[in-house]
This record gives structure tokens, sequence and C-alpha cells, in this order.
């Protein structure tokens, strides 16, 4: 039987022990994996554990504790689990499928504590939901000579979220409804979510505003103070461009809120939990394609491929997609099983390593796909036909949650 204990980034089982701390926080999929697998499997405390033990670290982004030095905390406050992964007892699992930051700076420091505490690398599991985490982590244990490994596992959680729950549209939105009304009424260009203002974002918004793209389309961008706050992804090069000058920022800022059918991101606590979850089908009938801009556009320092419900929204609702991201975004679809739209308009974007260039070569493709007459579109939407589907079938009927041999072998 398996004993399964569950933090989060505040911290219940390190710190206390009593029964109202476990049951605080939702576990990630390897509980229920268990459950199904091993019906026995209880949550409980550490002071009650029976049979093998999962210790599990939910966290979106950060720890509660310093994360390269999660080990000295175990060791400092709970020294019991310590020495059931040293006898083999007990397994770590780092749950970070939420937020899928790249690991590479931390696999020097969590090795020298493994060596220290003289533990298996094997009793640390690390799930993500960045696809390429376990390549670059193989990569660089081939360059140190590393033979006992941590276990990196990937799994796509927003794939696998927005088949059900995370992304949620009316039963109406088919591909045969989609044709049916684009044939029957005024469509406009694009539909694009941006209700968290980060920097790559605001600099969308002034590229889609200066080459007057935003009357023609469905956008929402609610706020921009400057290009440098707290919300940076992406250093701005404000004099690369015409579009980051002070008279478009002005206009665009008198034009907003851009609002569709929620309220602002910092909005979001006071509005119910499915804001994020439940979308207005109307405004995918309403538009010919779908411009997805990612949480972050990384220039390629890193082996990443980490895709939310943005990019997965398209596909639920049979939509054709134009997307900013990071490089490569596309291919990493292809790879995954879905098709992309290439043989439809240049997709050459996806292979541009600079930012800022692959941002105009985005929106180049935006102009083109405006200008198009409805009569082109309507027939380029039925030549879609295959690709919407197949992509449609493969988020929804594919297996993302890994099988249990694949995370404890």
């Amino acid at each position: 039987m398996y004993s399964f204990l569950l933090d989060s980034e505040s911290g219940y089982n390190l710190e206390s022990t009593t029964d109202s701390d476990f049951y605080q926080g939702t576990p990630s999929y390897l509980y229920y994996l268990l459950k199904h697998f091993y019906p026995d499997t209880t949550r409980t405390t550490i002071d009650k554990v029976q049979g093998k033990v999962i210790y599990e670290i939910v966290t979106c982004q950060c720890f509660k504790w310093n994360p390269q030095k999660i080990l000295d905390t175990i060791h400092t406050v709970q020294p019991k689990l310590i020495d059931m992964m040293q006898k083999q007892k007990a397994v770590l699992h780092i749950d970070l499928t939420w937020e899928a930051n790249p690991l590479i700076n931390q696999y020097d420091v969590w090795h020298n504590q493994i060596e220290e505490y003289q533990l298996p690398a094997e009793s640390i599991i690390v799930s993500t939901s960045n696809l390429k985490e376990k390549q670059t982590y193989q990569q660089w244990c081939k360059s140190k000579g590393m033979q006992s490994k941590i276990k990196i596992v990937a799994f796509p959680l927003y794939l696998n979220n927005s088949k059900s729950f995370q992304i949620q549209f009316a039963d109406d939105l088919t591909f045969d409804n989609h044709l049916s009304y684009k044939s029957k009424n005024t469509i406009k260009s694009f539909l694009s979510y941006n209700n968290k203002p980060l920097s790559h974002r605001k600099a969308f918004a002034a590229m889609l505003n200066y080459f007057d793209l935003l009357d023609d389309a469905l956008v929402s961008f609610v706020s921009f103070d400057n290009f440098t706050n707290s919300n940076l992804v992406w250093d701005i090069p404000v004099t690369q461009h015409p579009a980051y000058a002070s008279q478009n920022v002005n206009n665009l800022i008198e034009k907003l809120p851009l609002i569709l059918d929620k309220p602002t991101f910092t909005d979001r606590d006071k509005i119910p939990e499915q804001w994020l979850s439940n979308q207005d089908s109307k405004f995918y009938f309403d538009t010919w394609f779908h411009v997805v801009v990612e949480s972050n556009v990384f220039d390629g320092h890193f082996e990443y491929n980490f895709l939310t419900e943005k990019t997965l929204r398209p596909i639920k609702a049979f939509q054709p997609f134009v997307i900013f991201s990071m490089p490569g975004v596309l291919q990493d679809l292809k790879q995954l099983g879905f098709r992309t739209f290439d043989q439809f308009w240049n997709e050459d974007y996806d292979n541009i390593k600079d930012t800022q260039q692959r941002l105009e070569a985005v929106v180049d493709v935006i102009k083109t796909l405006s200008n198009m007459p409805s009569d082109n579109w309507l027939q380029m939407y039925k030549d879609m036909q295959p690709i919407l589907e197949h992509n449609h079938h493969i988020l929804m009927h594919t297996e993302w949650i890994p099988t249990l041999e694949a995370v404890l072998g």
C-alpha cells in the first residue's frame, strides 16, 4: 500500500502533522493513479504512514522554501522522511505541471544535495508540463557523467485539463455550425484574448493598433501603463519599431479597456472560478481565425515546450490559429500529433529566434489574413475541415496522463 503526504507552496506536512492540515489542497494526478491501481492508498500524515510513502509538493511557480534547498528543509524539519528516502521507503514528488519553468539551474544543487544526504537520485520525481525538460536533463547528465538520475516525467497538464473542465464550450460549437453561421453572417477577422498585461502582450497590442488591426477583430486588452513593469516577460526593444513610439501607444491607451466577456485579470478573485473555463462560443463563430498570445515568448535560450489553455482554445473550438509564442511551438504541436496551417499561410515565423522579428512576422500573417475577402475565407474554412477535425480529435481522445509505470517505474 501507499501513504500519500501532500504539501503545497505554503507547506503543511513538513511543518505540522495535524489531521486538519493534510487535507488542504488538491493532490496531483499521481495520487489518483495510485488510487486507481492501489485502492488502499491513503492521504495521511508523516506520523501515520504505512507501506511505501509518496511525499508530494504541488506548486505553481515556487516553493515557500528555496526550491534549490528543498532537501535541506526536509532534513531540518522532517528528518524521518530523509531517512525513509535513504532506505528507499519513500519518494519525493515535486509537481510543477501548473507552471513549467525550466529547471536547468536546479540540477547542480539538487544533485549536490542528493550526494550530501546519500539518497538514490531515483527517490526524487519531478513532473513538469515542459515537454522538453527530460531531454534537457538527459543532456545535462551526459555532460556531467551522471549515472544515478532524478526521474523527470513529462505531463502536459493543460492538454489533459482542456479536454474537460478547463475549457468549456456550448455543445453547438461544431465545425458544421461554424460553416453554417459564417456563410450567413458578417464575420470579423480574428479573436485574441490578452487579459493579463504581460510585456509581450503590450507589444502585440501596440503592433495591432499601429497597423489598424483592432477595429475588425475581437481583442481583449485592458490596461497599459508602460513597457517595463512587474509583468515583464520580454524586454521590449522600444526603439526598433514605430509601434512603440509614444504617439501610437497613447492612441492605444485611449481605446482601452478592450473587454470581451470577462473582467480584468486583476479582478479574477471577484468572479466565479469558471472565469477561465467558460468560453463564449459566439466570439469563435464571429471570427475567422484565432491569434494566440502565449504566456512565454522565450528566444530559444532553453529547450522549452509548455502549452497552456491559450493554445488549446482554438483547437477545441474548431478554429484555425496563428501563435505568438516561443520559437518552434508549431513544430512541438506537430510532434504531439496536431496539424497546423502551413498549406494555407506562411508559418515561417515559428523558426525565428529573435522575439521582435518573430512578432513582426506574426503580425505580417495577421495583416494578410485580415485583408482576405469573406468568400475566400469561407472556401478556405471548408478546405481546412480535415485539419480542424483532426486537431479536435487529437486533443479530446489522446490519453495525456502518464502511466503509473512511467512515473514510479
